[in-house]
């Protein structure tokens, strides 16, 4: 079966990324789909992932069954194990024996099998009377048992082991390429890896040997390309065999379009497997004598090894030569000759860079436009850096010009036309010719996009302030937090809470236990008797509080829980089939 470990195990380096994010007890049981969404029952042993078919096979109590994206049971928990739906069935076992199952929960091939794998490519490999072979959706043998083991069909080769020798078969029992290695692999990316005597060598779909056994060790690449060993080097070899890297360096690491470069490549393969497609390696890093090199995807050399480290930073190669470092562009072209102990993240075309612990800035064609000097600079924006020199930090522009005056003891980059500043350990908040606003007196600034008011925190107070005029805006709260989805405050007063706009015009009253936006301008989730339901602005129901759990709306539709069921609801309330667009990954 599909190893549900390994691809639960990959969404979770993901996990950062989730779109929902419902309100839920630590002591609930989580799990994960493969749209990143959260499933919560507290009596789950297990889930898997959902399948093209909306269906995911989950363990509870010991037994296996299947729900739906709603997380509502549709197929009964009584069975012993239950593998993922492909092409429409899933190998499942009862008293001890295999058989498939459709979606309704029907059995369409009887329990009688040993052991089964799922469907691919029209057939499932499935073992009977300690023989494996393959049979299709109506339970009838297209491959008798005869092998001894089996790999499920890909890209329409199947690897088989017969007295104890592997080879490949395509759906037709033909035997493709001869059974007479030690191994043979699952096809990958159109190629099937084969070993004899301790060499590798591979296949392709056709089931010729492209690659002789000679390799120590083979990897796999985007479809275009297989990473090859030979005497503890690597190169690569291309679709025809043909090595367009030589076997010379002591790694090869491809760098995939999009997803960041794994040296480790177990971790590698796992990821390309479920993510890549052909063409996404875009270039190599390469290690030769301990030191780095880049290459293009044609194995062309782009940058030489002799960097100590090569690594992708704000769209560039970054250069580390010893203790000193560079960029340079796609092509390998230097931009920056490793010089600098430290380059930081670039701002708006700027980039700031260290020599031995002062920092300069660098233009957009990355020449150095203010020397190291400072012993910090902060992100340019609204045409000021935050420079430090000594102990006071002030503002310079581009030119270096001073244009506010190094006098404070800390300054954060200009944001909506102000910038906050700190004399002691006291926040304020200046404009752009430095003219105190804010006066420093407060222990935190957060400055709003409505360019106008700040929220201003001091003895554990919080306070909107209207900063031209430096009063206070409505009345002060226990806490205000800005919600920048819908651009709205969220107050507290004790523990109830409400929401306002940034002049302080309050929106929903401040009496209710939680004020969640809802994604629906003018909307808001409220908590109230610990239930939520939906107000408006003008502080009607348009849902009255019935639901335990909320979240926010998406292409019209919000997950919810009700009576302790999941969900999905319309701006109605009225439950509603999730979309074929949210199936597919949210």
């Amino acid at each position: 079966m599909n190893s549900i470990f390994t691809r639960i195990a990959l969404v979770c380096l993901f996990f950062s990324t989730l779109l929902f994010q419902p309100v839920f007890s630590q002591e609930d049981s989580v799990s994960i789909d493969e749209d990143m969404a959260l499933i919560l029952h507290d009596s789950i042993e297990f889930s898997g992932i959902f399948s093209q078919e909306g269906l995911q096979a989950t363990k509870i109590k010991g037994k296996w069954g299947y729900r739906d994206r709603n997380f509502k049971e549709v197929i009964p928990f009584i069975y012993e194990n239950a593998g993922d739906f492909e092409e429409g069935l899933a190998e499942v076992r009862k008293e001890g024996k295999w058989g498939f199952i459709d979606t309704s929960g029907k059995t369409v091939i009887p329990f009688i099998y040993e052991d089964a794998q799922h469907f691919s490519g029209g057939l499932a490999s499935v073992r009977y009377e300690r023989k494996w072979g393959f049979i299709n959706p109506k339970g009838e043998w297209v491959i008798p048992n005869r092998y001894e083991d089996v790999y499920t069909f890909q890209d329409g080769m199947a690897a088989v082991m017969l007295h104890e020798k592997w080879g490949y078969i395509d759906p037709k029992g033909n035997t493709l390429t001869p059974l007479e290695y030690d191994f043979a692999d699952d096809f990958n990316q159109g190629f099937g890896v084969v070993e004899k005597s301790g060499l590798k060598g591979a296949v392709n779909t056709e089931g010729k040997l492209i690659a002789p056994v000679k390799y120590s060790g083979i990897k796999p690449g985007d479809g275009s390309f297989l990473l090859v060993q030979m005497n503890r080097k690597w190169g690569a070899i291309n679709e025809n065999g043909q090595e367009f890297i030589p076997c010379i360096y002591d790694y090869i690491d491809p760098v995939w379009d999009g997803l960041a470069s794994f040296m480790e490549f177990e971790m590698m393969e796992e990821l390309h497997s479920i993510h890549s497609s052909k063409g996404l390696c875009k270039y190599f890093t390469i290690s030769q004598n301990e030191k780095m090199g880049l290459l293009a995807k044609d194995g062309k050399e782009l940058i030489p090894p002799r960097y100590s480290y090569i690594s992708q930073n704000n769209g560039f190669w970054e250069l580390s030569d010893g203790e000193l470092t560079g960029y340079a562009d796609s092509t390998g072209r230097i931009l920056i000759s490793p010089r600098y102990t430290e380059i930081g993240l670039s701002s708006n075309g700027m980039t700031p860079v260290s020599v031995n612990g002062t920092w300069g800035v660098l233009d957009e064609q990355f020449s150095e436009i203010i020397p190291p000097r400072y012993q910090e600079i902060g992100y340019y924006n609204e045409g000021l850096f935050p420079v430090r020199s000594g102990d006071s930090w002030g503002f310079i522009d581009k030119d270096e010009n001073i244009r506010v005056p190094l006098l404070f003891d800390y300054a954060n980059g200009f944001l909506y036309g102000t910038a906050s500043v700190r004399k002691g350990n006291l926040w304020g908040l200046i404009d752009a010719s430095g003219r105190l606003l804010i006066h420093p007196e407060y222990e935190s600034i957060t400055q709003l996009p409505d360019k106008t008011h700040a929220i201003c925190v001091r003895e554990n107070k919080y306070f909107l302030i209207q900063v031209k005029t430096n009063k206070l805006t409505g009345k002060p709260y226990d806490k205000i937090f800005f919600n920048e989805t819908d651009s709205i405050l969220v107050v507290n007063l004790g523990p109830k809470q409400g929401c306002t706009d940034f002049n302080g015009k309050v929106i929903i009253p401040v009496k209710y236990k939680e004020v969640i936006p809802s994604g629906i301008p003018a909307h808001y989730w409220v908590s109230e008797n610990e239930l939520f339901g939906l107000m408006n602005e003008k502080k009607a129901w348009v849902l009255k509080p019935q639901y335990e759990l909320v979240n926010a709306f998406y292409e019209g539709l919000a997950w919810v829980m009700k009576n302790s069921e999941y969900l999905y609801i319309d701006i109605k309330g009225k439950p509603a089939e999730v979309p074929e667009s949210m199936q597919e990954g949210l």
